[in-house]
């Protein structure tokens, strides 16, 4: 049973009994003492339940609420990235209801200077809306004095008066069976209302608000889109589900950080000056997640991620509202050195020992996929992790009857065609290896883009670099044109393309309409210093050409 099975079925046994005993879960769970152990642990850090000599119980009755003052105290720094990622989806103008909580009053801060209008049932809030000289409004009512909320029948009928741009909610739980939940009935049928007249709404909590349920239901999960610090994989899919939506994951089993350092000239031996240096966080999975954010598709970025560096990387990701669930490993994820002076050099860092234990981890979450999902597995592996690990997810994916892109060459490229990926995307210098040959022109390349479909391949995408791209579907063969930029950069197109592809795929199943996405994203990043821009791509994308060439 994978890990996160476990967990749901524990804290479902504790909202009905309150107290469970670690051999009642050894035996319901088929599995070993210390597996229960280490999930209750987890649990409890989590704030998900209180363990007891001999078990777990929950940690308060449904219709418990703590005060301001307590809630305040607690998660304070996930709280304030939390706010600011939400007040970064407000646009000038917006007229947002601001919920009574202590994560959604985070968001004050960075409201300053901003011009919108809220609309709030929070006497507190309003008081520091006012001093931040944010046009409020407050609705009218009995003040509930634990919550410092705004209730009743009176701020209810005010509060449908309204509509809004965006509502920002508090809640006290959220559950994969009974959604958004809160202990007063009064509060709940207020969130509920502005959830409904939101044209989107969106709930702040803090990882410790999982797999809890209050006393009254407010809504179900895809009602509001959820902004956290770290979302059960589980409940992340669920509301996908709910929604119908694809979900992409993105693996890069060797992330790094990628240290560009800039010098006017490289003299070997002696001291050297820069003039400019910038860290971002490399892999080719990474990249993808980053472009389709771009491109306004969600992805899940997985791995393997340790230390002050992976801890940079998980950082960068979340600042770019980009949703990870890593596996951690013992060993620091690596540094790549590119150092830029009258010629390019670059210096990679040796990959972390992955063990076996932690390649299980991964594997696990793997386990948890659903049929709709897509998994981009690209990149190199750690030196310490085996020959055949991407045929073991393949396996996993495919089992789950999920669908796969594979950005790899030789023979893992090679193993994974029977298995029928959704894409692969080798350039033409890779497929020539692929299949010991050589090229000299274009037309020399088309039997063996569809050799990539005979041997299981869905689509394949062959980049030319100065000649365009090919797309192989079932259909025909494809063509680009090529764009004209000056060329900045040779890190990342290929992982732009296939993100471009894949995001456009997803919600047009158009292979031709994809291919030509993946150029402007591709050629984007090519013209630009670091990852292409949501604006550049649009700008790329009417300038894109694709012709049917066979």
């Amino acid at each position: 049973m994978l890990t996160e099975e476990r967990h749901r079925k524990i804290i479902e046994w504790l909202e009905r009994d309150e107290l469970v005993k670690s051999q009642d879960l050894i035996q319901w769970l088929d599995s070993s003492e210390s597996t229960i152990r280490r999930d209750l642990q987890e649990l409890e850090n989590l704030q998900m339940l209180e363990r007891v000599h001999g078990g777990a119980k929950r940690p308060q009755h449904l219709e418990q609420e703590l005060g301001m003052f307590e809630k305040s105290s607690k998660n304070v720094q996930q709280k304030k990235m939390i706010a600011e990622y939400a007040a970064e989806s407000i646009t000038e103008g917006d007229v947002i209801y601001l919920d009574a909580g202590t994560t959604t009053s985070e968001m004050i801060p960075f409201l300053k200077n901003r011009t919108i209008t809220v609309v709030t049932n929070s006497v507190g809030l309003a008081a520091r809306l006012v001093e931040a000289q944010i046009a409020t409004i407050v609705l009218g009512g009995r003040i509930k004095l634990t919550t410092d909320a705004v209730v009743g029948s009176q701020a209810l009928e005010q509060l449908k008066q309204y509509r809004f741009n965006k509502a920002f909610m508090g809640m006290n739980g959220v559950h994969l069976d009974s959604g958004y939940s809160t202990p007063d009935p009064e509060e709940a049928i207020l969130k509920r209302t502005a959830i409904q007249q939101s044209e989107e709404a969106f709930v702040l909590v803090d990882h410790s608000k999982f797999n809890q349920t209050s006393f009254v239901s407010v809504a179900s999960l895809s009602a509001a889109s959820i902004l956290t610090d770290t979302c059960p994989l589980v409940i992340h899919d669920q509301i996908y589900l709910e929604g119908g939506f694809c979900m992409i994951y993105t693996v890069t089993l060797n992330p790094s950080i990628d240290y560009i350092v800039h010098v006017d000239q490289l003299t070997i031996g002696d001291v050297n000056r820069m003039k400019s240096d910038l860290k971002l966080p490399g892999g080719k999975g990474i990249n993808v997640s980053r472009i389709l954010k771009r491109i306004d598709n969600d992805s899940t970025a997985l791995g393997f991620v340790g230390g002050f560096t992976g801890h940079f990387i998980e950082k960068w990701l979340k600042k770019e509202s980009i949703q990870t669930n890593f596996t951690p490993v013992s060993d620091d994820t690596r540094i790549n050195i590119k150092l830029k002076a009258n010629e390019e050099t670059e210096i990679n860092g040796l990959g972390p020992i992955v063990s076996t234990e932690e390649m299980l981890e991964l594997k696990k979450v793997l386990g948890s996929l659903n049929a709709n999902d897509i998994v981009v597995l690209s990149g190199s592996k750690p030196a310490s992790v085996p020959t055949g690990f991407y045929q073991d997810l393949i396996e996993i994916i495919k089992a789950q009857g999920a669908s796969f892109v594979i950005d790899t060459t030789g023979a893992d490229l090679m193993d994974a065609l029977e298995k029928k990926p959704l894409l692969v995307k080798p350039n033409n210098h890779e497929l020539a290896d692929l299949y010991q040959t050589t090229f000299t022109s274009v037309e020399d390349i088309f039997p063996f883009g569809q050799r990539l479909l005979d041997e299981g391949a869905q689509h394949a995408l062959v980049s030319m670099a100065g000649d365009g791209a090919l797309l192989f579907t079932s259909e025909g063969v494809y063509q680009s044109n090529v764009l004209k930029r000056a060329v900045k950069n040779s890190v990342g197109a290929g992982d732009s393309m296939i993100a471009g592809f894949v995001g456009s795929f997803t919600k047009t199943q158009d292979p031709v309409e994809a291919f030509k996405w993946g150029v402007a994203c591709g050629s984007a990043t090519t013209f630009s210093d670091d990852l292409a821009t949501a604006d550049f791509i649009q700008e790329l994308l009417p300038e894109v050409e694709i012709t049917k060439v066979k």
